[in-house]
């Protein structure tokens, strides 16, 4: 069987009133994800929405596994940027996704 990529989804709201915690939460998670082995697809911003709630980023990268995900956001070194990530953003949606 061959082994599929997995793909980080995260789509998040920043708080306009922490636009500093939100480079500090970009710039020091970021890097633990490239670390992981992760490789950047998209970063986008919404510029329109159809339907639905606005959300204001979303990132797209690809992982060799879930776990290598798992690793960074249950490891001590994001622990560390939870105050960060909860004052940056009104709303943020991690997502482990898989083809279909």
């Amino acid at each position: 069987m061959e082994n599929k990529k997995v793909s980080l989804v995260v789509i998040a709201t920043p708080n306009s009133n922490e636009s500093e915690s939100v480079n500090d939460y970009i710039e020091g998670v970021l890097p633990q994800l490239i670390s992981a082995g992760g490789k950047l697809i998209k970063r986008l911003m919404v510029d329109q929405i159809i339907h639905g709630k606005p959300g204001g980023f979303i990132l797209i990268m690809d992982f060799d596994s879930e776990q290598a995900i798992k690793s960074v956001f249950e490891s001590v070194d994001y622990e560390a940027f939870i105050p960060v990530r909860n004052r940056a953003f009104e709303e943020i949606n991690i997502q482990i996704t898989n083809s279909f």
